[in-house]
């Protein structure tokens, strides 16, 4: 499969970056995963690393699967629950999995997987957070839930338990397809029309990212959150 993939990871305003991004590749399988260590949370570095480390050392080389992916994921999830109770750690993850044959989707928390065709969202991961619980609810709208006070306040996340429940997804990519990875530090300033108004101008993975961050740059990215994105183009 020909695909156009960039990414970057960027401290923002923190005195530290708790984000972990990996672009892997290996034959005709690729796999985009990105962390976020829970802000506040002493460890949440090493646990962000540790479950990008885990997943992508343990799905890579194996044919794509619901199977391999939530073992892979689970995994990660018991390695960070044994440090956490010395560190604290816990973190997000959001990966994409997909060779020739098939393609998968899997998140935990707030940092997002879209995927974007001919102008329009064919697939968006769904937060675990309160925020996400009260825009089910009825008691905030889709506008609302990027300032929403709870936003930030997860049902979900790899070390927050003994077990966790991830939530994967079958994609179906064609030629076109834009695929998308972002934290919340990323997608909380930027509107899924203008992530999709940037890769209709976009030939490479590389310029869509660009679009995007030339936007955050402006938007006071440099005093806020960790913010990192993965772009994927299927050509």
């Amino acid at each position: 499969m020909n695909v156009s993939a960039s990414y970057y990871s960027d401290i923002g305003g923190r005195k530290e970056n708790e984000d972990a991004v990996a672009l892997l590749e290996s034959g005709d399988t690729m796999a985009g995963l990105i962390a976020d260590g829970l802000g506040g949370h002493k460890g949440g570095k090493a646990a962000a690393q540790l479950a990008v480390q885990t997943v992508g050392g343990s799905i890579m080389g194996k044919p794509v699967s619901v199977v391999a992916l939530r073992g892979a994921v689970e995994q990660a999830n018991s390695l960070i629950w044994d440090q956490r109770q010395t560190s604290g750690m816990k973190s997000t993850l959001a990966a994409v999995w997909f060779d020739g044959r098939a393609a998968l989707a899997a998140n935990v928390g707030d940092t997002r997987i879209y995927q974007f065709r001919e102008g329009s969202i064919l697939y968006q991961s769904r937060d675990h957070s309160t925020a996400q619980l009260a825009l089910w609810a009825g008691d905030i709208t889709p506008a609302e839930l990027r300032t929403c006070k709870d936003r930030h306040r997860l049902t979900r996340a790899l070390g927050a338990q003994d077990d966790v429940t991830v939530d994967i997804a079958h994609l179906e990519l064609a030629p076109g397809d834009g695929l998308l990875l972002c934290s919340d530090g990323f997608w909380e300033k930027i509107q899924e029309s203008e992530m999709a108004y940037d890769l209709s101008g976009a030939s490479t993975a590389l310029q869509w990212l660009e679009a995007m961050r030339a936007r955050l740059a402006v938007r006071g990215a440099h005093t806020g959150d960790n913010h990192s994105a993965i772009a994927m183009l299927i050509r």
